[in-house]
């Protein structure tokens, strides 16, 4: 299963600065850093491609090096983000087919 990863919790009297957990969807990256827009000048893609990206949650790991590069996100973020999705269109895949053995 996969692993969800947070920022780092405060010491006692220290203040909670941003205690969100890390994005775990590659469209959660994308909207992180400003929308497919910026996005796209920073790794220098046009927008409407990385707006697939998003819409597919979905970074191609071609681009993963760019992403780092630029301080966009971390390859942990990526790769996670990415388990996660492999887990979900698995377990859709497998629902979808369930739906059909049972209508046959």
């Amino acid at each position: 299963m996969g692993r969800f990863y947070t920022q780092r919790m405060p010491v006692e009297d220290e203040k909670v600065v941003n205690a969100r957990p890390v994005p775990i969807s590659h469209s959660e990256i994308i909207d992180r850093k400003g929308g497919p827009a910026k996005v796209g000048r920073a790794v220098e893609e046009v927008a409407n491609k990385v707006k697939r990206w998003k819409r597919v949650d979905s970074i191609p790991s071609s681009y993963w090096r760019k992403f780092v590069a630029f301080g966009l996100a971390t390859y942990e973020e990526l790769a996670v983000a990415a388990e996660l999705r492999g887990l979900t269109v698995k377990a859709a895949g497998a629902a979808r087919r369930a739906d059909f053995a049972q209508a046959t």
